[in-house]
């Protein structure tokens, strides 16, 4: 098996992918789709699907934060390169505290990739734009405070 097929494998089948966090040992950590993970821990794993899916699969750039984080598009299609198709906008993370909502955008884009990167029927005749975290600056911040509870 290469390794883009076992990446898909575990991608699709048990949702844990192995990545690398920026600044830790070069022991590797499991990513999981069922967990709350860092600004890092996604970004490696978005880098890893756009290199698993090139085909469907296109990572951009949007910006930075005023923290110098970069703000990442995932763009899921099947169509040709600058083809015109209706399209999906979907933004998650926009509220710090909220992390249900970078980890359900995370698990949408594994599930519009299909078996083994193919299209779905979601993504046949839609494109889809994901914006799994818009404010990871106040994410990463929620990732080191305790809150209190009201």
């Amino acid at each position: 098996m290469t390794g883009r097929s076992v990446f898909r494998s575990r991608l699709l089948n048990s949702q844990k992918v192995k990545v690398s966090t920026r600044g830790s040992s070069p022991a590797r950590k499991e990513f999981s789709l069922y967990e709350y993970n860092q600004y890092d821990e996604i970004v490696q794993y978005l880098h890893e699907v756009e290199q698993s899916c090139p085909k469907l699969v296109k990572l951009l750039s949007i910006g930075k934060t005023s923290e110098k984080r970069r703000l990442w598009l995932v763009q899921i299609s099947t169509a040709r390169r600058g083809a015109r198709r209706p399209f999906v906008l979907l933004d998650a993370g926009s509220h710090a505290r909220e992390w249900i909502g970078p980890a359900t955008a995370l698990y949408i884009i594994s599930r519009l990739l299909g078996e083994d990167c193919g299209a779905t029927e979601l993504s046949k005749y839609l494109d889809w734009h994901i914006i799994p975290l818009f404010n990871p600056d106040g994410y990463e911040y929620t990732h080191t405070r305790v809150w209190n509870t009201y």
